[in-house]
């Protein structure tokens, strides 16, 4: 165990998701030892979160990494066009809806984050990051989680630890050794991903919206000059909006694109990548962690895509965590303090996720009251549109879906002081 004499408390942080590599790097600059495990060997991978918010971009700011972040290639969301049955009913110039130098949202590639904040971890010498690591099960202890059982470069080996972080994700391996079930309600839908290359008529930071008899689609810019893609599909239709053939899926999507993305799906059709299926998800564990071991991010309560929710609660969950954990784990790293640290975490972090995902559920429940007052929007003018906007981002429902539906600081700073 840790004392100030004695060799640092050691942290296993499974998943270098954002949830997992921003703890890693909050609690290895405090002095405790770190070994972060990740089952890829880089960070670019199938699709995954782009979209940072408000909420999120401050966790990133109260951790003091915002210089990196801003300096990071990204691209805000400038325009919003929504169509209905092929016909556009909104178009929505963000600057003049919000405030000068406001962001809704800034699109940034996730892999090029995860290597920024492994990079900045790795100037600890208590850091270490396993690459292409497989975790094949939780080591045990009298009932407590002591360590990890690891598979990687074509050997098995246990690691120890003083205590058990699982970011892991919404197909979290120790939640499922754990036996742990998510509570929550029922997704109706999947959703669909693809990427393209980028053509007329699309130009930069354009995103759009579509809604179609049975579901909604979007699209917004990716990195690399591409566009990303979702078609939201009933749950499990996946085979069928697959089809026999390797085109039917691109048939299937091109029917439903409005009129500005079924132009450039056209010209770049031949380019377009494979589908990747999202598995829509959204719940909470009863209870977020056991005896040795706390689970976070998507492992705990994966969220609805709706809104781009998850990478922003992932990064807001970390700077809770560490401020919880870290004095235990300075202070002697006694078992019981450590679980009662993660008892309070999750108190704290509970009624933000349970906000954010009930109004999460609450908007798919409203896409049919959009299709119905599609006809009326397409005649209001923009600046009265404009004007409902602002009125809309200003509301405390929808400010604290954007920024957060509570506060977050940083409070334990590095050398074990209190702000």
């Amino acid at each position: 165990m840790s004392s100030s004499n004695a060799v640092p408390a050691h942290v296993a942080i499974i998943g270098a998701g954002p949830a997992g590599a921003l703890t890693a790097y909050l609690l290895a600059r405090m002095g405790i030892r770190i070994t972060l495990v990740e089952r890829h060997h880089d960070f670019s991978r199938e699709f995954r979160g782009e979209g940072m918010t408000p909420g999120g971009m401050e966790a990133i700011r109260q951790a003091g990494l915002w210089e990196a972040f801003d300096a990071l290639p990204s691209e805000p969301i400038r325009t919003i066009q929504m169509f209905a049955r092929g016909k556009r009913f909104l178009n929505l110039d963000m600057g003049r809806i919000l405030p000068a130098d406001a962001q809704l949202i800034r699109l940034m590639p996730q892999p090029l984050l995860l290597e920024m904040l492994a990079e900045r971890s790795g100037a600890f010498a208590n850091f270490t990051l396993l690459r292409g690591t497989v975790v094949r099960d939780l080591v045990v202890t009298d009932g407590r989680v002591t360590g990890l059982r690891l598979a990687g470069e074509g050997s098995d080996f246990d690691i120890g630890a003083d205590y058990v972080i699982a970011a892991d994700g919404r197909y979290s391996v120790a939640r499922k050794r754990l036996g742990l079930e998510l509570e929550g309600q029922k997704q109706e839908f999947d959703v669909v991903w693809c990427r393209t290359p980028r053509a007329d008529p699309l130009g930069p930071g354009e995103a759009y919206g579509f809604l179609l008899d049975d579901y909604f689609g979007l699209a917004f810019p990716a990195e690399d000059n591409h566009v990303q893609i979702g078609r939201i599909i009933a749950k499990g239709s996946y085979r069928q909006f697959r089809g026999q053939e390797g085109d039917d899926w691109k048939d299937h999507l091109a029917s439903v694109l409005p009129p500005p993305l079924a132009d450039m799906f056209a010209k770049v059709r031949d380019k377009v990548s494979d589908p990747f299926l999202l598995d829509v998800i959204c719940g909470m564990l009863p209870k977020w962690s056991v005896p040795g071991l706390v689970l976070m991010g998507d492992a705990a309560h994966p969220m609805s895509p709706v809104g781009a929710q998850g990478i922003n609660i992932a990064l807001r969950d970390s700077i809770a965590l560490a401020n919880h954990l870290g004095p235990v784990l300075l202070g002697g790293a006694k078992p019981d303090e450590l679980d009662s640290a993660a008892q309070a975490f999750e108190a704290e972090r509970r009624p933000e996720v349970s906000k954010i995902q009930s109004q999460q559920n609450d908007a798919t429940q409203r896409l049919p009251r959009m299709q119905a007052m599609a006809p009326v929007l397409r005649l209001v003018p923009s600046a009265l549109l404009a004007g409902l906007g602002r009125f809309l981002l200003s509301r405390s429902s929808i400010k604290r879906f954007i920024e957060g539906a509570s506060r977050i600081e940083l409070t334990f700073k590095p050398g074990g002081g209190r702000s």
